[in-house]
């Protein structure tokens, strides 16, 4: 039986909670690991063009996760 993977994309506000969703994603084994990418970007909030550092963690997991390692 083959198995379905996805990739996940999952934002922070900063690298520091970043690392903290990652290593809770980890420690549960709901993914098989992580990238985190850190830099600046811009989007529409409450009216307004927003300039700020984000962070988003790339993820993989598959459609059963309690079994994934």
């Amino acid at each position: 039986m083959s198995s379905k993977y996805f990739q996940v994309f999952i934002s922070a506000e900063d690298r520091k909670q970043a690392d903290r969703i990652l290593d809770s994603l980890l420690e549960k084994k709901l993914v098989a690991g992580g990238m985190l990418l850190s830099g600046p970007s811009k989007f529409w909030w409450k009216g307004k063009i927003t300039n700020m550092s984000y962070s988003n963690i790339s993820t993989f997991t598959r459609v059963n996760t309690t079994k994934l390692l």
